[in-house]
């Protein structure tokens, strides 16, 4: 079996070791440094509608998806994930750990509206056993002041890169095989 890993950019795509096959990166670098994208609070927050996962030929996948836009994020690696705001550990599988925080987003709107016709409320699996080729689980690490957070275990520390979309809103995270 010939894996692959990307390394190389060449305008708006990464060129994978071994096999020569080429990515598209949707203009996000592979990195294994801090991506973050600043943004202005927004209200109401966007409230998380849908978390899915796949594997893909090169990377695996997850994707966190909104009712309306989120207003930026922060994801690195970090030692161990601590939850938001309690700081206490959370357990994750794995030899390395990815945290994702995503500003001006929720599980839970009931916070910011008077209206129950309003209210809207994440209802689907917030913890999500993968054991795909890299990520083994996504689990929240938070919701927190209008911030919302993941923590990725996974089998170790590799390059990944962040994607966000519109229409709808979505947080995107690959993580490159090995």
């Amino acid at each position: 079996m010939v894996t692959t890993r990307p390394t190389v950019i060449v305008q708006g795509t990464t060129r994978a070791v071994q096999t020569g096959k080429v990515i598209p990166t949707y203009g996000a670098m592979w990195t294994k440094r801090e991506t973050r994208s600043p943004g202005e609070p927004t209200e109401p927050v966007a409230v998380l509608v849908d978390i899915r996962a796949a594997e893909h030929s090169d990377f695996d996948r997850v994707t966190f998806e909104f009712d309306r836009p989120f207003r930026g994020y922060t994801v690195s690696y970090v030692p161990r994930v601590a939850n938001d705001p309690n700081g206490w550990l959370v357990p994750l599988p794995g030899r390395a750990f990815l945290e994702v925080n995503i500003k001006s987003a929720t599980f839970d709107n009931s916070y910011q509206v008077t209206a129950a016709a309003d209210r809207q409320q994440y209802k689907g699996p917030k913890r999500l056993a993968l054991n795909l080729p890299e990520i083994l689980e996504v689990a929240p690490a938070g919701d927190f002041e209008s911030v919302v957070s993941f923590g990725f275990g996974l089998k170790m520390k590799n390059v990944y890169r962040v994607i966000a979309l519109d229409s709808p809103s979505r947080l995107v995270i690959d993580i490159a095989h090995r």
